[in-house]
């Protein structure tokens, strides 16, 4: 769903499925597919990668990257370690830590039901 662009070892964007559907020629198009193939890979990474990207440090726990990802309503985060890309963690990825037991929700005391009236 998403894909680092990595220049001489440094992130400098990110691509989402989103911004490919972006870039991608309306349904309502008169091209042929020969010819919106042919568009396609004349576009370059660079013409459709955001260049502002929030990332996460690799010392970051998991409760801050979901944070992160919930302040900025994203699904995945690039991870750095001394400013290059080692990874990237995903909400799938903090499900799994959950399931698994890495993580623990915390525990929310139940709502005491009320009466009717």
């Amino acid at each position: 769903r998403r894909v680092p662009v990595v220049e001489n070892d440094r992130l400098v964007g990110i691509i989402t499925s989103g911004d490919v559907r972006s870039a991608m020629p309306s349904d309502a198009t008169s091209l042929s597919i020969y010819e919106m193939a042919y568009m396609l890979e004349e576009v370059t990474a660079a013409e459709v990668m955001r260049t502002h990207v929030i990332t996460i440090s690799a010392s970051a726990s998991i409760a801050e990257a979901a944070q992160r990802m919930l302040d900025h309503k994203i699904s995945g985060l690039p991870v750095i370690d001394r400013r290059q890309l080692v990874g990237i963690i995903s909400e799938s990825d903090i499900f799994r830590a959950i399931v698994d037991g890495l993580l623990t929700a915390p525990q929310i005391p139940p709502v005491a039901d009320s009466a009717p009236m």
